[in-house]
């Protein structure tokens, strides 16, 4: 049996004295709690998705930096030669892309869109030449101008699709705008998806 703190009076199991309505009921305090809003990133230095496009194209350079000099040292015609120096350029844009997002240059998108479009220009060509060079049976040369145009419908639809993928997310995404602290490469690229200014 329990006694009222403040009255001395026996009380019941209730949570109040029924003598002197001395309140037993321990409830809880409300205490507010501090609000801990995430602090937001500055995203100040290179890392997330924008690390991974630029050391898979780092990767990408050095791979093909090998098959720039294979293909050079076993060009057959004058078609490959010129496949491989367009493929080349499209090396040689990657690399300045490359230095454009370390140094934070505004022309980054810009080398980006240009080396993706060259390279496929570059693909196209010396795979059409691989196609007529090869040596095929007669069923598939009856075919080969069909085959050809569904390679090349495939190559364009899919590399089309990741160039612009990529632009989307290079204009879009918060973590490259915040590294790159402006938007103005946007302005310079062949073409972007705006964004209100930071």
């Amino acid at each position: 049996m329990n006694y009222c703190g403040e009255c001395g009076h026996k009380i019941n199991s209730t949570n109040f004295c029924t003598n002197c309505g001395a309140s037993f009921k321990q409830e809880p305090k409300y205490e507010p709690q501090p609000t801990t809003s995430q602090p937001y990133k500055d995203y100040s230095t290179l890392g997330g998705w924008l690390m991974f496009f630029v050391a898979s194209t780092i990767i990408g350079c050095i791979v093909a930096s090998i098959m720039l000099l294979y293909a050079f040292a076993t060009t057959r015609t004058v078609y490959e030669m010129i496949g491989n120096t367009i493929w080349l350029v499209s090396f040689v844009l990657q690399i300045m892309f490359i230095y454009q997002i370390i140094q934070r240059k505004n022309m980054f998108l810009k080398y980006y869109q240009h080396a993706s479009i060259i390279g496929v220009i570059a693909q196209l060509l010396l795979l059409i030449i691989e196609l007529r060079g090869a040596r095929l049976p007669a069923s598939i040369i009856a075919v080969m101008p069909e085959i050809e145009l569904m390679i090349v419908l495939y190559i364009v639809i899919t590399s089309g699709a990741g160039i612009v993928l990529s632009t989307l997310y290079y204009c879009k995404s918060v973590r490259v705008r915040r590294y790159m602290g402006n938007d103005e490469y946007m302005k310079n690229a062949l073409f972007s998806f705006k964004q209100p200014p930071l």
